[in-house]
């Protein structure tokens, strides 16, 4: 049986804090090993490997107690702390790679991000390639790690239940493998001789320790070890399938309808659009059919479209796909099920079709629409998108995060969020982007979560910071320069007296981003006290920095009869909010329908990440 083997044959590289060579434990046994060291021409490798820390010879005493005819090369990459840069971890592994026969590399340590993990991913895919089994502990404080989180790793996570020598939870579909003993056990150390300790440093000595016995046994590769091992483990964390979601809506030319508040930014911004714009529609009922939509947004437009009778839509024109807007009120007022009618004729002449509603309610019809070839998009987030068995742990996310949050519905933070794009486009920089208009991928958004109107997020709070967590770490992957981030509605509660009032979404977002600068939004008609509160929470809730105020330029006023009514703000109020909110707070303000302002924002981000 593969646990009675002793690691003959077998030799493994340990990085970490070397080897207390005289230690009891470890006195009777012969060790080989390097320093990893640094000097003004970089790093090079000298002879000695003495442990100062503990760390290693803890590490390394599991080893030798449980495979002790195991040969053991430790590579020492820890010298006064037990904290290392990746560009040594990264030298080491290379030395490994090219000067140390090995079978198994040993990892009690890793990196929750840096730039430079895409490089580490590589070393870890060439090791493989030559035959070496890698096993790496997780971050003890609870993040995703690397090189544990790489397929090619076999990924440890300490385990508060498993309490053998050769007892491991499995974990299916995730990126922990195995949970071994992690609880607080002697271990051999430094000073003092011996120490309690716990953590998944040593739960992955156990696991490292299992590898090397089946490594004996004749098993060479990954999958077939990790198999052995979910037939021999205490509990297995059973896999959940994962729906992936693309950020990519094929589409060539497209119209839209109704046009509504939702779908101005389409004809705003056109440029940002990944497709050609060939229709505006409306129903006869809007008012607004045969305008020019310069005229009803009283600004000029790049194409500027007239808009039509959605009744006089040519459904055997060129256009391959229709954009449909919020129309739940709209066929409620009219008596038609616009989503249904108009589903129906996409099927019916072939066109695409994205919904900012969600189609729960028609499955059938979006079934009948994909099996015959056409794409039909609603942006969503159900429990279906949350990675399982992850055990609360969250990437950090290493590129710069800016988010746009405000202090109420209303004030132009997505038109804001689409300024900022175009600006960083224009001066040549890779934007990554999570919208939560349902819109957000038209323009080209990477990611979107719709927690706006008529949301169609179905999430648990916990669930939902994982969900953003994955996103932006999927923007990062593609490495882009910044990632652009941005919220609904307000961010603080102007009241405890209601549930309705709480601002869950917006807390969420903020936990799951993780912005490092933000851009706040406010009102003029805002308290004062109200915007500081909202600053403060930002600021503490989250780790990033308020760097400037985006004033929303129309004065919203209620009417009872007619609900909200925005007014022109004048110049003379907008300069003196603009003063006192720089005069209370100590931050600029900036207009946001002013160009010359919205550069002097843009600017001033510039200037915060330089």
């Amino acid at each position: 049986m593969w646990k009675e083997n002793r690691g003959a044959g077998i030799s493994i590289v340990v990085l970490d804090s070397g080897v207390n060579v005289e230690h009891p434990d470890l006195a009777a046994h012969t060790f080989e090993g390097i320093s990893v060291v640094e000097d003004r021409d970089g790093f090079r490798v000298t002879e000695g490997f003495a442990d100062t820390l503990g760390h290693g010879t803890a590490v390394t005493g599991i080893l030798k107690r449980l495979v002790p005819e195991a040969d053991i090369f430790a590579v020492k990459v820890f010298h006064e702390e037990l904290s290392t840069s990746l560009e040594r971890l990264l030298y080491a592994m290379e030395y490994v790679l090219h000067n140390i026969d090995c079978h198994i590399l040993h990892l009690s340590l890793g990196v929750v991000q840096d730039s430079e993990i895409k490089r580490l991913r590589s070393l870890c895919e060439s090791l493989t390639a030559k035959g070496v089994l890698i096993v790496s502990a997780f971050d003890n404080d609870g993040a995703v790690s690397y090189p544990a989180a790489f397929s090619e790793v076999i990924g440890v996570d300490a385990s508060q239940t498993c309490k053998g020598d050769h007892e491991f939870e499995f974990v299916e579909g995730s990126l922990v493998n195995l949970k071994a003993k992690g609880t607080s056990q002697r271990l051999a150390w430094v000073q003092p001789t011996y120490i309690f300790r716990a953590g998944a440093s040593f739960a992955a000595a156990y696991a490292t320790a299992a590898v090397a016995k089946l490594r004996q046994g004749g098993l060479t590769e990954r999958e077939e070890i990790l198999a052995e091992l979910q037939q021999e483990a205490v509990k297995v964390f059973p896999a959940r399938t994962v729906r992936e979601t693309s950020g990519k809506f094929p589409v060539r030319e497209a119209v839209i309808f109704p046009f509504n508040k939702e779908m101005h930014s389409v004809a705003r911004f056109q440029d940002l659009l990944g497709f050609t714009l060939r229709g505006v529609y409306d129903t006869k009922y809007s008012g607004q059919v045969g305008q020019p939509i310069s005229k009803v947004l009283r600004q000029p437009v790049p194409d500027d479209h007239v808009i039509q009778n959605l009744d006089q839509l040519n459904w055997h024109d060129s256009w391959d796909a229709l954009i449909l807007g919020h129309v739940e009120l709209l066929s409620d007022k009219v008596g038609v099920d616009y989503i249904e009618t108009l589903l129906q004729l996409c099927i019916e002449h072939r066109k695409n079709l994205y919904c900012y509603d969600g189609l729960g309610r028609y499955e059938e019809l979006v079934q009948e629409a994909r099996a015959r070839g056409l794409s039909v998009f609603y942006p969503e987030v159900s429990a279906e998108e949350v990675p399982p068995n992850r055990f609360g742990k969250l990437r950090k996310i290493g590129k710069p995060v800016l988010g746009i949050f405000g202090t109420s519905s209303q004030q132009g933070k997505f038109t804001l969020q689409l300024n900022l794009r175009r600006r960083f486009l224009r001066d040549g920089y890779a934007v990554g982007q999570l919208g939560t208009e349902p819109s957000a991928l038209l323009y080209g958004f990477d990611e979107v979560y719709p927690m706006g109107y008529n949301s169609t997020v179905d999430v648990m709070a916990y669930q939902a910071v994982t969900v953003l967590n994955e996103m932006m770490w999927r923007i990062e992957d593609g490495d882009p320069d910044i990632i652009l981030v941005g919220s609904q509605s307000g961010t603080v509660p102007y009241d405890t007296g209601n549930l309705r009032r709480f601002t869950y979404p917006a807390i969420n977002f903020l936990l799951g981003t993780q912005p490092d600068a933000y851009i706040l939004c406010v009102n003029v008609e805002d308290d004062l006290g109200y915007i500081r509160r909202s600053v403060q929470v930002l600021e503490n809730l989250g780790t990033g920095k308020v760097i400037g105020l985006g004033v929303f330029p129309l004065r919203k006023q209620f009417i009872p009869w007619a609900g909200v009514k925005m007014n022109p703000g004048q110049s003379s109020d907008l300069l003196a909010f603009k003063e006192t909110l720089h005069a209370e707070l100590g931050l600029s303000a900036f207009v946001m329908n002013d160009e010359e302002e919205l550069e002097s924002l843009y600017q001033r981000v510039l200037e915060f990440y330089s």
